[in-house]
C-alpha cells in the first residue's frame, strides 16, 4: 500500500444503479462559506445542503456521508473516503450499489492537473455466447428445400426480375452441389420442370436471353397481388449455402424477390414459407432483408441497404445450425471476405425476463476497482476502510423512505429468492424506520 498523501484531490465515484437516487447528503469539514456565492437549488431540502472549505463528501445516504467525513477527519485522503463510503453504501442502500456490481472512479489531482479513471464495470463471463439471450424454441431445425418466389403489388404488370447461376451447396458435405440451374433454353419456355415445381398467379417464370425471367403481370380474378412461386426439386438439407445472381429492369414501387432455405413449403396464397429462413430483395427501396418464418408467422431479423438493383448483383445466403449469413456484391468485383449480415436465429428474450436470468449476472468489478484505487492513491488499508460497513451490517440500518419504496415496488422479485427472508418478513415489505 502506498503511504503518500494526495493533496487537493477530488473524486467522482460513479455507481451504475438499478433505481433512482435520492438527493445527496453532504458532510462538510469547516463551516465557513468563503465562496461569496450561493447558487439556487430548486427542490433541494435544507438538510441536504452543507458548505465547507476544508473538505466535503457527498453520497446518497447520510450514514455513508458520515463514514467518509470520519475518514477525512482522521487523516485519510479523498480516495480512502470514497472507498469507505462505497462499502457503507453496500449496506445502507442494497438496492442501489453493491460489491456484486460495477462502476467507475474518476480522480483529479489538482497539483498535477491530471485526471485518471478506473473502469470497474461488470464484464460478461468467459462462457458468454452471442445467442445466450435468444429464445430458441421458435427456431427452424428440420431440413428443408430451396424456394424462390416473387410478388408485386403495383397492378401495372410492367416490372421484371432476372435471376441466373443458381446453386445450393450442402454444407455438411463440402463440394456437393445439391441443386444448380443455369436457366439455359429457348426464350419463352417455362423454367425446367426437372428443376422447379412452378406456381404462377399473374406473374410468369420463363427463360429469356438473360436467364431466368420473372415477369410481373396484372392481377388475376380480383386478387390484390400478382405473384409466382417455385420449389426446387432437391433433397432436403439442414445446413446449406445459396449462390445466385439477380437484377431488375425497373425497380418499381413494390416488387420483391424472396428466396428461402431450410423451408418446408409456402403458406397458402403467399410467397412466404411456412417454416424456413429467407432473404427478401426489395428492388424499390434497395434493401435486402433477412426473414425467419416459424409456424406460418414471419419476422424480419436484419436489413442491408445496397446501391442499385438494375445492375447484376451476386448474393450468398448461408443457413448453418443457428447462424444466418448474407453477403452481396456487384458483378465485376471480387467476392468480399466479410459477410454483410451475420445473426443468430430465434427471438430476443424480453429485457424484463432476461435481466432476471442467471445468465444475466456479470463478473463483478467494484471490489477490484476499489482495491486498484487504494493501491495507486490510498493511505489506509482495505481492512481498515471496510470496518464502518461491517459495524453497520452487524448493528443494522434503519430503513429510510428510499429503501422502503424500493422494497415495496420490487417485492414480487424479492419474493422469488432468499432475499424475502430479509426484506419481506412474514411476506410483508419492510416499512420506513
Amino acid at each position: 500500500m502506498k503511504k503518500h498523501s494526495v493533496k487537493l484531490l477530488s473524486i467522482v465515484l460513479g455507481l451504475f444503479l438499478l433505481f433512482g437516487i435520492s438527493g445527496p447528503f453532504a458532510q462538510a469539514l469547516g463551516s465557513d462559506d468563503n465562496t461569496g456565492y450561493e447558487p439556487e437549488n430548486p427542490g433541494v431540502k435544507p438538510e441536504q445542503m452543507a458548505t465547507g472549505d476544508q473538505g466535503m463528501v457527498v453520497s446518497a445516504h447520510p450514514l455513508a456521508s458520515k463514514v467518509g467525513a470520519d475518514v477525512l477527519d482522521r487523516g485519510g485522503n479523498a480516495v480512502d473516503a470514497a472507498v469507505a463510503m462505497q462499502f457503507a453504501l453496500n449496506v445502507a442502500e442494497p438496492m442501489m450499489s453493491g460489491i456484486g456490481g460495477g462502476g467507475f472512479m474518476m480522480v483529479y489531482d489538482a497539483e498535477e492537473k491530471d485526471v485518471s479513471i478506473i473502469d470497474s464495470r461488470e464484464r460478461a463471463p468467459s462462457g458468454a455466447t452471442p445467442d445466450m439471450f435468444m429464445d430458441k424454441t421458435n427456431t427452424v431445425q428440420e431440413p428443408g428445400k430451396f424456394l424462390l418466389s416473387a410478388i408485386e403489388s403495383n397492378h401495372d404488370g410492367q416490372g421484371q426480375f432476372h435471376v441466373a447461376d443458381v446453386k445450393v451447396d450442402d454444407l455438411d458435405q463440402p463440394g456437393n452441389h445439391t441443386f444448380s440451374y443455369d436457366f439455359k433454353g429457348e426464350n419463352g419456355e417455362p423454367w425446367d420442370a426437372k428443376k422447379f415445381d412452378l406456381f404462377e398467379r399473374g406473374t410468369t417464370l420463363r427463360i429469356d436471353e438473360h436467364g431466368g425471367q420473372i415477369k410481373f403481370g396484372p392481377t388475376v380474378n380480383g386478387n390484390k397481388t400478382s405473384f409466382a412461386r417455385s420449389t426446387a426439386e432437391m433433397e432436403k438439407l439442414k445446413n446449406s449455402e445459396l449462390y445466385m445472381r439477380f437484377r431488375t429492369d425497373d425497380p418499381g414501387n413494390d416488387r420483391r424477390l424472396r428466396i428461402w432455405l431450410r423451408a418446408d413449403g409456402y403458406r397458402s396464397g403467399s410467397t412466404f414459407a411456412k417454416n424456413g429462413y429467407g432473404v427478401e430483395i426489395d428492388s424499390h427501396t434497395h434493401e435486402v432483408k433477412l426473414i425467419q418464418s416459424k409456424d406460418s408467422q414471419s419476422s424480419y431479423l436484419k436489413t442491408l441497404q445496397y446501391d442499385t438493383s438494375t445492375d447484376w448483383q451476386s448474393l450468398k445466403f448461408r443457413v448453418e445450425d443457428d447462424n444466418l449469413k448474407v453477403k452481396l456484391w456487384k458483378d465485376g468485383t471480387e467476392e468480399p471476405d466479410a459477410w454483410n449480415i451475420e445473426t443468430e436465429t430465434g427471438s430476443v428474450i424480453p429485457f424484463s425476463e432476461r435481466v432476471q436470468m442467471g445468465q444475466a449476472v456479470g463478473v463483478p468489478g467494484t471490489l477490484k476497482g476499489l482495491e486498484t484505487a487504494l493501491g495507486k492513491w490510498g493511505t489506509l488499508s482495505l481492512n481498515d476502510l471496510i470496518q464502518p460497513a461491517v459495524k453497520m451490517a452487524d448493528q443494522g440500518v434503519k430503513v429510510n423512505w428510499v429503501l422502503a419504496d424500493a422494497i415495496e415496488s420490487n417485492s414480487e422479485k424479492l419474493s422469488r429468492s432468499a432475499a424475502k427472508d430479509v426484506f419481506l418478513p412474514e411476506g410483508k415489505p419492510l416499512k420506513r424506520g
